[in-house]
């Protein structure tokens, strides 16, 4: 696959409303936890059961990506948006 056609993949599943979202989504988490954690992320925007996580926790699930209910392509893209989050938190701190 070529740089162009992963770029467009990667827009597309990034799109302004997700990632308008996101921001709202950790936001939140900041304020009610003081901390971002990537599952909190998923069970926020519904697409992870708090019964799968739980599940996950008690080692039952062993690839938490299997049960989240979106594409690889848009966890991804939320992971990654989270990575460049991490150091703007910490020269914040």
């Amino acid at each position: 696959m070529h740089t162009h056609s992963l770029r467009r993949q990667y827009v597309t599943a990034c799109t302004r409303d997700m990632l308008r979202e996101l921001g709202r989504v950790t936001a939140a988490l900041l304020h009610e936890k003081g901390s971002i954690a990537p599952v909190d992320v998923f069970l926020r925007f519904g697409s992870l059961t708090p019964a799968d996580d739980e599940r996950w926790r008690r080692g039952q699930i062993l690839v938490l990506e299997r049960v989240i209910q979106i594409n690889l392509t848009r966890i991804t893209c939320i992971m990654q948006a989270l990575r460049r989050l991490q150091p703007a938190r910490a020269s914040a701190a």
